[in-house]
């Protein structure tokens, strides 16, 4: 992926899905662990202890040659111009992998702030991978963040969001409901471009490279 030596897919967006506890953070780290040019836009700020990053609270702070997390100060992380704004300077640097803590916070069923969506169509020729984590139902969010995704990790979620992804998903999804919350499983969804091909359940510790990014 972006800023990792094992491989360069710069076409990858990984959609994660699960309830509170359920490990996505936990999957998402785990999954960037070997970039070295990362950008976690953290809608909580609860993030910045991530091993290795720099906590930056301003566009102007980012460098994109570097692990960050975007916290901003006296500012609504969830503001869309300051959203549009991250995420323009993301499409001027390209190279990196873009993190998005809650994707349902930085955009609305009908609405995406412009540059994030061009994050996710057009950012490919740039060499930008993207991860979309959400806890929450998938039509909480713009629904770009689900039809670009090329990879899918599902854990715990409630029966409605398994109910929406089973439409794209297949019916094997609902072993989600299974995993238990703060188990750190998941069930993998691989090349959801193509009919989606389960790799699962997975447990973090047993995720491989050659399955992930």
């Amino acid at each position: 992926m972006p800023g990792s030596k094992k491989r360069d897919p710069s076409l990858e967006r990984t959609y994660v899905v699960g309830g509170t506890g359920s490990g996505k953070s936990e999957l998402a780290a785990y999954l960037t662990r070997g970039c070295s040019r990362l950008l976690v836009y953290d809608t909580k700020n609860d993030l910045g202890g991530l091993l290795g990053a720099v906590v930056v609270s301003a566009p102007e702070e980012l460098t994109f040659r570097r692990r960050e997390v975007f916290q901003p100060l006296g500012a609504d992380a969830m503001d869309p111009q300051l959203v549009d704004r991250v995420m323009q300077c993301v499409m001027l640097a390209g190279n990196v992998v873009v993190w998005v803590d809650e994707c349902s916070e930085v955009s609305t069923p009908q609405a995406m702030p412009p540059w994030m969506g061009a994050v996710l169509r057009q950012g490919r020729s740039k060499g930008i991978g993207v991860i979309a984590l959400t806890q929450r139902d998938v039509g909480a969010s713009h629904k770009e963040f689900f039809a670009q995704a090329q990879h899918a990790y599902v854990g715990h979620s409630s029966p409605v969001a398994l109910e929406k992804l089973k439409t794209r998903l297949g019916p094997d999804v609902l072993q989600a409901s299974q995993l238990g919350y703060a188990s750190g499983r998941f069930l993998l969804f691989w090349d959801m471009q193509q009919p989606p091909r389960l790799v699962g359940p997975v447990r973090l510790g047993t995720i491989r490279s050659s399955k992930a990014y």
